[in-house]
């Protein structure tokens, strides 16, 4: 049956359309093809454009450059490579011709009026430019909108920075609004070298809380110079007389005292922030933290009696008592000469706190300090004793708490020769927790002892399990005298000179110095060239630290660092000797030196996150907060 005449229209219809269709792919591929090879000569081109330009060829960087700015004309990248060849090659006249061909196409973008007045500065015509800068400040005035801004934008765009700021003054103006484009013109003016209008615009922002107290000090301590911080605490002074109330300038007028390390004047606007938002001593607590971490121990002290004479009520009150104490212990551990009229008169305080609080968890801290201060400073051994057993049988302590004041007993048993009382306690704190970090520090103090009674391989064998212990203070102690033993044994056949300084050791740790300094001096004569050398003028340098005789423990420590820098010790010795140089002998560029070598030398010392920490101190930067 032929086909009807419908179905034939159908049919061809069908046919011309799945031509057309075949026709339609082919020219879209085909312009896609060409259009990807175009882009893939750009590419080539402009890849090839930048090596001219690295290699200093700007002559055949320039040809490329202009086609390729002209191929893509909104791009500010080629237009710049372009202009930057051409100035290079001093082709002053074609890059005037140039910016101006680009300007009178695009009469609304700023940039190119700007550069216009830019060349003209790059070829000494200052007046020239002042002129046509002055005609765009004019214009972009008349114009409605933030012509101004984008002017600014521009001109920042060249450092020009004085034109910005000129344009951002204007369209602050325009505005109406004192605070607006603080952000930008704080930027420029940090930029052109004007610190002081510079943080005039900061603290309006932060006064009208358009910038946080932590961003804004995060910005100034990365730009503010030594020289900056006394203009920033008077702008602050003058601002608080304007408007007293607002927290923030107090708070970062404190900030500013700590940088100055002014701590009296850091304390006065602690106190008076603390008053004015009824804080109970908590803001003043935490300068005296500040100030601890510091070292300025007697004005921690001073600022922790403020608080507890003041707020007797407040939930700091203990805590400040507390620190109060240990912050004198710390001054007068770190002054020189004899002070036992200090410590007689710090113990009668800490009896007194103790009576008042009685045996507490709390309290633990004064408790310990009073008995190490009859142990170690009064040499009243029998009363230090009293105070930790009293504390041992309290109900007030329980678990680790009470396990922590048996080693503190222990050790005090140790130190006044009761060996046998001393290992029954560190028996039963390992015994009780054998699983935890009390547990683990009662093993170690016990192989302790079993290396100061000379039973070595013993010590050695619980110094291997305790090397893995949970705690890195312990694993590192551990470690140490593990090293200690493994070196120095087997030198001679029966061990003499590691059983005396073990002798030396446990001397010290009783305050029975010169005994101490007799069986060193002894080991050296016996054993002129035995390994121990090293650690014997180690431990004479700390004696002679803890005489007072800080010269000479200087030289004995530096002695460590140098004639036996390749031994265990030798990174400890530099960090004894900074600390020395730093506190007691107030040398602080040999400090620095101590505490660069560890950094230098040994990057993977135990010393090296403290030493860190005091060279950037020393070297005059920012204290850290609490």
């Amino acid at each position: 049956m032929p086909p009807s005449k419908e179905q034939v229209t159908l049919e061809t219809f069908l046919k011309k359309y799945f031509c057309m269709f075949r026709m339609h792919v082919f020219f879209i591929l085909l312009w896609t093809g060409l259009g990807a090879a175009a882009l893939q000569a750009q590419g080539q081109n402009e890849l090839l454009a930048r090596q001219y330009f690295s290699n200093g060829e700007f002559d055949k960087a320039a040809v490329l450059y202009e086609q390729l700015s002209n191929e893509d004309p909104s791009s500010l990248y080629l237009y710049d490579r372009y202009l930057q060849c051409l100035m290079e090659q001093n082709a002053w006249d074609q890059a005037g011709k140039w910016v101006k061909k680009r300007a009178r196409k695009y009469p609304m973008l700023w940039h190119y009026k700007v550069d216009e007045g830019y060349l003209m500065e790059k070829q000494g015509q200052k007046e020239q430019a002042a002129l046509l800068y002055a005609r765009l400040h004019e214009e972009a005035r008349r114009m409605p909108g933030n012509q101004e801004e984008k002017l600014a934008a521009a001109f920042s765009r060249r450092n020009l920075f004085s034109e910005a700021i000129r344009a951002y003054e204007q369209a602050r103006l325009k505005s109406g609004d004192p605070r607006a484009f603080g952000a930008q013109l704080a930027d420029l003016y940090t930029q052109s070298g004007n610190r002081a209008q510079a943080i005039e615009e900061d603290l309006t922002l932060l006064e009208f809380q358009e910038l946080d107290l932590p961003e804004l000090k995060g910005e100034l301590s990365a730009w503010l110079e030594e020289n900056d911080y006394p203009v920033l605490r008077d702008a602050l002074i003058k601002r608080l007389q304007r408007n007293p109330d607002h927290p923030d300038l107090y708070a970062l007028l404190q900030w500013t005292y700590v940088q100055l390390r002014d701590w009296n004047g850091a304390l006065i606007q602690a106190k008076a922030m603390d008053r004015r938002q009824r804080q109970e001593g908590y803001i003043v607590y935490q300068l005296a933290q500040l100030m601890t971490e510091n070292g300025q121990f007697s004005q921690a002290a001073s600022a922790l009696e403020y608080i507890f004479r003041n707020y007797p009520n407040s939930q700091f009150y203990d805590l400040a008592k507390t620190g109060w104490l240990e912050n004198r212990a710390r001054q007068l551990e770190q002054d020189t000469g004899t002070q036992t009229l200090g410590w007689e008169a710090l113990a009668a305080d800490c009896e007194t706190e103790l009576r008042r609080q009685g045996y507490q968890p709390y309290n633990a801290p004064v408790t310990l300090l009073l008995s190490r201060i009859y142990l170690v400073h009064l040499h009243r051994e029998s009363r230090g004793i009293e105070v930790l057993e009293q504390a041992v049988e309290s109900p007030a302590y329980r678990g680790t708490e009470k396990a922590a004041m048996k080693l503190e007993l222990a050790d005090a048993y140790l130190a006044s020769g009761d060996v046998w009382e001393s290992d029954l306690l560190y028996g039963q704190v390992d015994r009780e927790f054998p699983e935890e970090a009390i547990g683990q520090e009662a093993r170690f103090r016990r192989a302790r002892l079993s290396y100061f009674r000379g039973e070595f391989e013993w010590a050695q064998t619980q110094l291997e399990v305790l090397k893995g212990a949970t705690t890195q203070l312990i694993s590192n102690n551990a470690i140490r005298l593990s090293l200690l033993i493994q070196d120095n044994i087997g030198l001679d056949s029966n061990e003499t000179a590691m059983g005396l300084y073990a002798q030396a050791e446990l001397k010290l740790m009783q305050h029975r110095t010169s005994e101490a300094e007799l069986l060193l001096d002894s080991i050296t004569r016996l054993f002129p060239v035995h390994s121990l050398r090293d650690d014997i003028v180690f431990t004479m340098a700390q004696i002679r630290e803890e005489q007072g005789r800080y010269a000479e423990a200087a030289a004995l420590y530096e002695k460590v660092a140098t004639v036996y820098s390749y031994d265990i010790l030798a990174d400890n010795a530099w960090y004894q000797l900074g600390m020395l140089y730093k506190d007691k002998l107030h040398k602080p560029e040999q400090a620095k030196a101590a505490f660069e070598a560890i950094i230098v030398k040994f990057p993977g010392s135990l010393f090296v996150v403290e030493a860190r920490k005091y060279y950037r101190a020393l070297r005059g930067d920012a204290p850290a907060e609490p």
